[in-house]
């Protein structure tokens, strides 16, 4: 479910290449909830225009969700979640406390996404599960904080960071992803997982890499804070499945490098 959207896309793509069947149903499709959907991969979602579809985003992390769980047939359910709920946690396991502020705009994500998960855990299935997703690298172009600079950098040869250079955060690439998702949803052990490089990396990083590269000039928004978020612990995907997800600065050089001007 979700099967068009940028993770969703590519993973259909993915599974049907390893010679699964896989359906994408469409948005509000009701046989849906007719046929025994199997394996499920709930990856339906708004990301980064959240701010401005507030509602959309709560229809999507929450209220879909709530009628596949309570009407559908299936073996197992993955849902999408982010690991951007740690972002006032002091901790990143995935047994840590979180934290969200309501009255704070920016949490809205966080507290949809954390309802999702309210629901999947206290599903009576056990083979309902979360992954929490930090930022995924791809190649391909998508609405991502890094494609978003990418795109500034060509257009207008600047880029604007809305948050202070000391910010920081965990990229994990798709691949890395796409491997993972189907053997956490048909045969993990716990609920809840991790997948991200465990790796962060900072806006004084990117910008450097940008200046360097591509030739641009960075500026920070006046204001700006500092976005930090904890190192996410992925010691229980490592240990269960040999989780070896690849250091994200050499895609982060790719995905610049292809962006600068020829010589």
């Amino acid at each position: 479910m979700g099967g068009r959207g940028s993770i969703g896309s590519r993973l259909v793509t993915a599974l049907r290449a390893a010679g699964h069947e896989c359906l994408a149903p469409d948005r509000g499709d009701a046989d849906t909830f007719r046929r025994d959907l199997g394996h499920v991969v709930y990856a339906i979602g708004v990301t980064a225009d959240f701010r401005t579809r507030p509602y959309d985003a709560m229809r999507a992390h929450v209220s879909v969700l709530a009628d596949v769980l309570e009407h559908s047939r299936f073996a197992s359910l993955l849902y999408l979640s982010s690991a951007r709920i740690y972002r006032l946690a002091g901790r990143s396991a995935e047994d840590s406390p979180l934290a969200v502020d309501p009255a704070d705009p920016e949490s809205l994500y966080d507290a949809s996404k954390i309802a999702g998960e309210s629901l999947c855990l206290n599903h009576p299935n056990s083979a309902v599960r979360v992954a929490r997703l930090s930022n995924v690298l791809s190649a391909s172009e998508g609405p991502t904080f890094l494609s978003q600079l990418l795109q500034e950098a060509r257009s207008k040869g600047e880029v604007l960071f809305r948050s202070a250079l000391d910010s920081e955060r965990d990229f994990v690439l798709l691949e890395d992803v796409l491997s993972l998702l189907p053997t956490i949803a048909t045969s993990a052990t716990k609920r809840i997982y991790n997948v991200a490089s465990g790796i962060n990396i900072s806006n004084g990083k990117i910008a450097t890499l940008l200046e360097s590269m591509i030739g641009c000039s960075v500026h920070v928004a006046p204001g700006a804070t500092v976005a930090r978020f904890p190192v996410i612990d992925i010691s229980r995907a490592r240990r269960e499945f040999g989780f070896a997800p690849s250091p994200p600065e050499a895609m982060i050089r790719q995905l610049v490098s292809r962006a600068a001007p020829a010589r």
